[in-house]
């Protein structure tokens, strides 16, 4: 949790919370229900966090990256609740943009977007590329470290498989509980609404 100045100049509470998702590694990706039903449950859990936070006297603001799938709808939910959302990349955009079809594909449109927006500062967004390492996996692997290093909570949207591999969803899972951060996963296969832990018991402290 760190305090900001607001207009008033007394320090305000925030919490961030960072966010994952994990992309199928193969196959076509997640399907439009898939992703439509994940967005549902990114939203609600931001709501009830927000309104936590408020509770408590401050907001959340949320810190991710904007791939294709369900980090768009977590960023754009942010954007719709009025969230200031933190767009961080773990490569220069240029390169970033290697991932998608070309300027014309409806993916790259929706993320560009999202990190105009984020350089506007639109409700108080950031933009930022993660320093470190630039080859792949490596880069997405510092990215996740930075997130988790400045973040008082996890939302993943995880399916459970566990793997070894550096820079995807499992890593940051496992990372997050080994720091102790609360965890809300959304698991995309599963038409269950989510269920917090206990961890989320007496959060925001």
């Amino acid at each position: 949790m760190m305090c900001i100045m607001n207009a008033n100049c007394a320090s305000e509470p925030v919490w961030i919370l960072a966010f994952s998702g994990h992309r199928p590694g193969k196959g076509p990706g997640r399907t439009e229900e898939e992703l439509k039903n994940c967005g549902v449950h990114i939203q609600r859990f931001m709501e009830l966090f927000q309104s936590r936070a408020q509770k408590r006297g401050g907001h959340i603001e949320v810190l991710s990256s904007v791939a294709s799938g369900a980090d768009t709808e977590a960023c754009q939910a942010a954007l719709r609740l009025g969230i200031p959302l933190h767009v961080i990349l773990p490569m220069p955009e240029e390169s970033f943009f290697q991932d998608f079809g070309g300027e014309d594909d409806p993916s790259w449109m929706q993320t560009k977007a999202i990190i105009d927006d984020a350089k506007d500062g639109i409700n108080g967004g950031t933009f930022r590329v993660s320093a470190g390492e630039s080859a792949r996996p490596a880069c997405y692997h510092a990215m996740n470290r930075v997130m988790l290093e400045a973040s008082d909570g996890l939302i993943a949207v995880f399916n459970g498989e566990q793997s070894d591999a550096i820079g995807g969803t499992a890593e940051v899972v496992k990372e997050a509980s080994r720091l102790g951060l609360p965890i809300a996963i959304i698991n995309p296969a599963d038409n269950a609404d989510p269920q917090l832990d206990s961890s989320w018991n007496a959060w925001p402290k």
